[in-house]
């Protein structure tokens, strides 16, 4: 297979789980193992992950151009209607703050982690596990002001998200409904999430974009950059409709057949 149709592959992967609760970081490395891709030949990482961005942030502009103006006009005029935007921006603060802390202190831990087959699958079975232990509690009470307690808690929850096989969004969602949050709630500060997770994600990875800038296949990844940005876009919609649908633990299924998969192909090879 060329250079072009596994990176290819790679893009479609990585669009798809990006955003949906099964581990983008598991499934990029499980295939990368597969086609025999080495780690120093990925500095196209960067670029799905600016991909996954573009389509995020195209995904969520009414709702980002609202957050934003809303909590300028509360910071300069101080209106009460304003507050909730603002508020919301805070939160977001707060529940990356814990991310953050937490991959710098354990980034070690997780490289070793990115590096064992086994470890991926054990992982994805903790993830469909949680998936399916908080995605069955019943919608009854559910709060729908979402407080700094609350954004603490996700902030916690999505520390998981860094090990590859935990998902990010599916932790995040696991938080939310942990604190009663609706549905409608829940995914609308999931996807805001998205938006620091990314950026992280390509900041980590900054160093890199210049092979791929200054690199001779420049149209290759352009493409698989239009590619990615697509399929993350459908793969946002797919997500909201199972919020909505209170469906999210039939990806909890999905991670536990894949986790179970791994672990026992690793046993007997």
């Amino acid at each position: 297979m060329s250079d072009f149709w596994k990176y290819l592959l790679l893009g479609i992967v990585q669009g798809i789980s990006e955003v949906l609760p099964i581990s983008s970081s598991a499934h990029l490395i499980l295939v990368q193992n597969i086609m025999g891709i080495k780690s120093d030949d990925l500095s196209l990482e960067v670029f799905l992950h600016m991909a996954s961005l573009v389509a995020i942030v195209f995904f969520l502009r009414k709702r980002l151009c609202k957050l934003v103006w809303g909590s300028i006009k509360y910071i300069l005029y101080k209106k009460e209607e304003d507050y909730k935007e603002f508020k919301m921006m805070i939160c977001l603060i707060v529940s990356t703050l814990p991310v953050v802390i937490f991959t710098l202190l354990f980034k070690s831990q997780i490289d070793v982690i990115s590096g064992n087959i086994f470890s991926i699958g054990l992982l994805l079975l903790i993830n469909g596990a949680l998936l399916l232990y908080f995605m069955n509690f019943n919608d009854e009470n559910r709060k729908r002001a979402l407080s700094y307690k609350d954004a603490l808690v996700v902030g916690v929850f999505e520390c998981m998200g860094v090990f590859p096989g935990i998902s990010r969004s599916g932790s995040c969602l696991c938080g939310g409904k942990l604190r009663k949050l609706s549905r409608e709630e829940m995914a609308d500060y999931a996807f805001l999430l998205f938006i620091p997770a990314a950026v992280g994600a390509m900041v980590l990875e900054f160093d890199n974009l210049s092979q791929v800038i200054f690199g001779n296949d420049l149209w290759m990844y352009l493409v698989v950059f239009v590619v990615t940005s697509v399929v993350t876009y459908l793969s946002l919609n797919i997500l909201l409709s199972f919020i909505k649908r209170g469906k999210i633990k039939y990806f909890g299924y999905y991670c536990m057949v894949m986790g179970l998969i791994i672990v026992l192909f690793e046993i007997i090879k």
